[in-house]
């Protein structure tokens, strides 16, 4: 997708309602796929990297989340969408895949006004998880679906942690680290590339090890530097 559907900006935001606000403005995908977006698309993404500015620690506050940095990011997704949606369209995706992502997003604004934190991070992550369906219509990399998967998983991982659902987070991490494997198995990759992936795998092996002391400080330290690195891919 040209503009990834503000993959940064549904990041951030769900970063920040987690109450981890991590800083990474690398893009990990389809940056130079089609692209007919308008110009107001590119600056809405860049006043939303804005927003990932600030490192979590150990001891950070997670129940301090910035609710109207997050209604700003909000509403970039909102001015992006418009023409995000008439890439699709042009792309063939189905109505009705398109469709959920209006859904999704009036879903997030919802939440985000009421201040009701567990179904703003639900909702932030079903639209994440919407990436690798509209990657699909117009790609066949099978490792850069792989990647936009691993990142799901771990994204959802972050979301259980919300609950302390540890079974579910430690089945997502598996999930996770399952996904990005198959990548590692790739004939003719760089040594680069190897040793990128290699990182990332081991970072996801440290996230488990997280998820299993059922510590959420500790797993938001170990998330953070999963996906930092994660973005690089």
């Amino acid at each position: 997708m040209s503009k990834q559907v503000s993959k940064e900006a549904k990041v951030v935001v769900v970063n920040k309602i987690g109450g981890n606000e991590q800083s990474s403005n690398q893009s990990g995908g389809s940056s130079g796929e089609t692209s007919n977006a308008s110009e107001s698309t590119n600056q809405s993404e860049a006043r939303t990297s804005r927003l990932a500015q600030v490192d979590s620690l150990l001891n950070s506050n997670y129940d301090d989340i910035p609710w109207d940095e997050i209604s700003y990011g909000v509403e970039t997704m909102y001015t992006a969408w418009p023409s995000i949606s008439i890439d699709m369209q042009a792309l063939n995706v189905n109505e009705s895949d398109i469709s959920s992502f209006s859904t999704t997003l009036d879903g997030v604004a919802q939440a985000v006004k009421a201040g009701d934190k567990n179904s703003a991070l639900i909702n932030l992550y079903n639209l994440y998880a919407l990436l690798p369906k509209y990657l699909s219509y117009f790609s066949s990399d099978e490792s850069k679906l792989n990647i936009y998967n691993t990142k799901a998983y771990v994204l959802s991982s972050y979301v259980s942690a919300n609950s302390a659902n540890w079974e579910e987070m430690n089945t997502n991490v598996t999930n996770a680290i399952n996904t990005l494997s198959k990548n590692m198995q790739t004939e003719g990759i760089s040594n680069i590339e190897k040793s990128t992936l290699e990182k990332s795998y081991v970072l996801l092996e440290e996230l488990k090890r997280g998820v299993s002391l059922e510590d959420k400080e500790i797993f938001y330290m170990k998330y953070k530097l999963a996906m930092e690195q994660l973005e690089i891919l």
